[in-house]
């Protein structure tokens, strides 16, 4: 669970809520 990898998933997906989503889902 690295600042970076949400940093840059973030980034990716700013624009894909769903994916925001299943980021959030996964890590809690």
């Amino acid at each position: 669970m690295l600042n970076t990898d949400i940093f840059i998933f973030f980034l990716l997906a700013r624009d894909d809520n769903k994916l925001v989503q299943e980021l959030l889902r996964s890590y809690h």
